[in-house]
């Protein structure tokens, strides 16, 4: 695998009551979108129509590290059952696709430079706990000279993402938007932007070779790569527009205000693939959510077959 930091700075809009004024309408700035894993499509071939009844059992730990004041001040509004609210809230974008975080704990961080947006964030840390994605909390996220509402750098596995714990705030969505911790989430489990290779500026876009076809003939080998994602233009004013239906309901959009938001079983399966296939993610996997089948009584002279799943590779296990 390339060792090479990749970069995501994803500008959502959000509360104007959390930092620095986030520009919606600026792209993320992705370095490379070769740097992303093209792992072969090879354990799951989904319809659009597919759905699993079982529960998750590919599990990744999360460790949260909250971004304070030199002095610890600016977060008097956190606690740290919001962070298994948090985690509960994101879950339920991945359950549906057999993904699911386990929250193993949390630390304060100390750095004004940070929290004020004075520091641009780092692309890795020496401090980071070694077997999690880092979670970044930070009132500010400044990403180079700009101001983001997240940022993740996959290979390191951190992300940054905006919160706001200095008030008293009537729903956790005002501490933590949940669909934006779940778009960096999913950048960190190898997903891409539906509006891949079409970088909108503030004034006009440009148009990469990569983009999507509208008819989505070429879904293969442009855009997100996923074939269940309709081609997604967003704010280009280079193409008729009247032929794309792009899905804005979906996370790795920038569509906001939106009912509800939603995985694709497309991407569903790039997550697990990556999740079996990128080193950098294996030692961040957990078994916590395994799944156990097998009889319930136990009899003597008996022969007892129990398999447990994790990340999809059932192992089976008898017992006489």
């Amino acid at each position: 695998m390339k060792k090479i930091y990749l970069f995501i700075a994803c500008f959502l809009t959000i509360s104007s009551a959390i930092g620095q004024e986030i520009d919606p309408l600026n792209p993320c700035g992705t370095e490379s979108s070769t740097n992303y894993d093209n792992f072969p499509n090879s354990q799951n071939s989904l319809s659009s129509n597919t759905t699993f009844t079982t529960p998750p059992n590919y599990c990744i730990n999360v460790f949260f590290r909250i971004i304070a004041k030199d002095d610890g001040s600016g977060i008097e509004n956190f606690n740290p059952s919001l962070l298994t609210q948090i985690t509960n809230k994101v879950n339920q974008y991945f359950s549906p696709h057999q993904i699911s975080f386990v929250n193993t704990g949390y630390n304060i961080v100390n750095n004004s430079n940070i929290y004020n947006g004075i520091s641009s964030v780092p692309t890795a840390s020496t401090t980071v706990e070694p077997n999690s994605i880092n979670i970044f909390l930070s009132k500010n996220v400044l990403y180079g000279n700009r101001f983001v509402a997240g940022v993740a750098f996959q290979q390191s596995r951190i992300t940054f993402v905006t919160a706001n714990f200095d008030g008293n705030y009537a729903s956790i969505e005002s501490n933590v938007q949940s669909d934006l911790l779940a778009h960096e989430l999913g950048h960190l489990l190898n997903l891409k932007h539906t509006f891949e290779c079409f970088n909108v500026q503030q004034s006009a876009c440009s148009i990469q070779p990569c983009a999507e076809l509208p008819d989505g003939s070429n879904c293969l080998t442009g855009g997100d790569l996923i074939c269940d994602t309709p081609a997604d233009p967003y704010g280009c004013n280079l193409v008729n527009l009247s032929l794309y239906n792009p899905d804005k309901k979906n996370i790795m959009s920038y569509y906001k205000n939106q009912s509800s938001y939603n995985f694709t079983n497309g991407q569903g399966e790039r997550m697990r693939i990556a999740i079996l296939n990128a080193s950098y993610l294996q030692s961040a996997r957990s078994n916590q959510c395994a799944v156990i089948e097998g009889p319930t009584n136990l009899c003597n002279n008996g022969q007892f077959s129990f398999s447990i799943t994790a990340y999809g590779n059932p192992i089976v296990y008898n017992w006489t």
